[in-house]
């Protein structure tokens, strides 16, 4: 629907309406519809009651934000870079269509400013991954536990040794 929308815009012009009425800034709007509603979609489609895609409610929904491995953590991650991502393709979308708009440079900061939030963000979760599979690795104190049955037999000799010692005399 929104596509026939946009076709239509198109072969409107400024001239076929009302002095009023502004078709860039519905232009605009129409795109910014268009990412919300992508954006939207994305979240269902993430969204942990939906089973991953498929709407069969099989029970044992309940809440995920503890299962132990930090994926809430992640979807909400890559929740956030695909917003961060259709925000972009708009403005990008918006600069393709007005490249010598007004706006145009604040926009090009803008992208580059969403871009650098979205490697911020990749690097983030690489670093989360990073640091999960390391305290996967087994966290047992082995050092200290030998260290410290070392000192016990040592103690153990030493006291062995002058008690044997005492008892000679």
């Amino acid at each position: 629907m929104l596509n026939n929308l946009k076709k239509d815009t198109r072969s409107i012009s400024q001239k076929d309406l009302p002095p009023s009425f502004d078709i860039e800034k519905a232009k605009e709007f129409l795109t910014s519809l268009e990412a919300k509603i992508q954006e939207e979609k994305t979240r269902r489609k993430n969204s942990p009651d939906n089973n991953g895609g498929n709407n069969n409610n099989s029970g044992g929904g309940g809440d995920n934000s503890r299962n132990g491995n930090g994926n809430n953590n992640s979807d909400d991650t890559k929740k956030k870079i695909t917003n961060l991502q259709n925000q972009i393709n708009a403005l990008e979308e918006k600069l393709r269509k007005q490249p010598n708009s007004v706006k145009s440079s604040a926009d090009k900061k803008k992208i580059e400013q969403l871009k650098a939030e979205i490697e911020a963000l990749k690097k983030k979760q690489k670093d989360k991954s990073q640091n999960n599979e390391q305290n996967k690795k087994d966290n047992f104190p082995y050092r200290i536990v030998i260290g410290g049955g070392v000192v016990i037999f040592l103690l153990l000799i030493a006291v062995i040794f002058f008690w044997q010692r005492s008892r000679k005399r």
